[in-house]
């Protein structure tokens, strides 16, 4: 699942149905802008139902993003266990630092 996916499923899962529009109108600041073939897609894996305008997050869809909650927590807790708060503070400037120089000129390699 993309990282724009992921956003578009999130805020489906904090409202019952939204306008295509204002889908894009909450994630717009993010970088993540979900165009025609995200919500294709999204809509091919049965994560959400689409009427006319209006979209809205399946059961299977909540219950992915749940999944994918859960793992970020168990992998919280994995770093927690085997790092201190200041390595993991160092590791987060650095990879900020790593988005901040990549952000806009270099393309992307990965």
């Amino acid at each position: 699942m993309s990282e724009t996916e992921y956003f578009y499923l999130s805020v489906l899962a904090m409202n019952d149905q939204l306008s295509k529009s204002d889908i894009v109108l909450r994630l717009e600041h993010t970088g993540h802008y979900p165009d025609q073939d995200i919500v294709a897609r999204l809509e091919r894996k049965s994560l959400i139902s689409v009427d006319n305008d209006n979209v809205s997050i399946t059961e299977q869809g909540r219950g992915i993003l749940i999944e994918l909650l859960k793992l970020s927590e168990s992998l919280n807790a994995q770093i927690k266990k085997h790092f201190t708060s200041e390595e993991i503070s160092m590791a987060n400037a650095f990879l900020n630092k790593i988005i901040e120089i990549t952000k806009s000129d270099i393309p992307e390699l990965w």
